[in-house]
């Protein structure tokens, strides 16, 4: 099974960046799983978790985070926060056009994870 490359434009501090993404299994599976790699990983690390659950009939998708793996660079080590993170997964979610999604996270992956979980209507 290969996944599919993918990326979505995802708006920074200093206007629209490309968020890069691994997918695999069918889009319109039952079960979406969002895998979010630490702080000095990208997607790729999920490739054999992600083969597994796709073949077990779930979406998967695992970004590169902004300025790791295919994703764009931000302009400024100030600005990688968590809330250029969040924002930019923010628009992945919304591009994959869920109810709601499972969460693996690893180091700032789960922490990320955390953040976003906790607010008001969150799909995870």
């Amino acid at each position: 099974m290969k996944p599919r490359l993918c990326e979505v434009p995802v708006l920074g501090r200093d206007g629209f960046l490309r968020l890069a993404y691994t997918e695999w299994g069918s889009p319109n599976a039952a079960q979406t799983v969002v895998c979010v790699h630490g702080v000095s990983r990208n997607g790729r690390d999920f490739d054999l978790l992600a083969q597994g659950l796709a073949k077990k009939g779930a979406r998967v998708v695992c970004p590169d985070l902004p300025g790791r793996g295919r994703s764009d660079w931000l302009s400024s080590p100030a600005h990688y926060t968590d809330r250029a993170y969040t924002r930019a997964l923010a628009t992945l979610i919304a591009r994959l056009d869920v109810e709601q999604i499972d969460w693996v996270g690893t180091s700032l992956g789960g922490h990320i994870g955390m953040m976003m979980a906790a607010e008001a209507g969150s799909p995870i």
